[in-house]
């Protein structure tokens, strides 16, 4: 499995994918990242534990 350990990692990750996610915004960019994971996972382009994985790094980014 792939390190996955900061919102960098996540952006990343759907670079990859051809999604690139930037307005300025911190808490708008993680949202839209989230969303657009959710999206991706919904259409089978991402796994459950690159998803999941994907998710608890957004989310520990907001705590943090």
């Amino acid at each position: 499995m792939e390190k996955m350990q900061t919102v960098g990692d996540v952006r990343q990750l759907l670079k990859q994918m051809g999604t690139v996610i930037y307005t300025g915004d911190v808490e708008a960019d993680r949202d839209l990242m989230e969303a657009e994971l959710d999206d991706m996972r919904e259409m089978g382009l991402l796994d459950q534990e690159r998803w999941l994985l994907a998710r608890r790094v957004l989310r520990q980014s907001a705590k943090g």
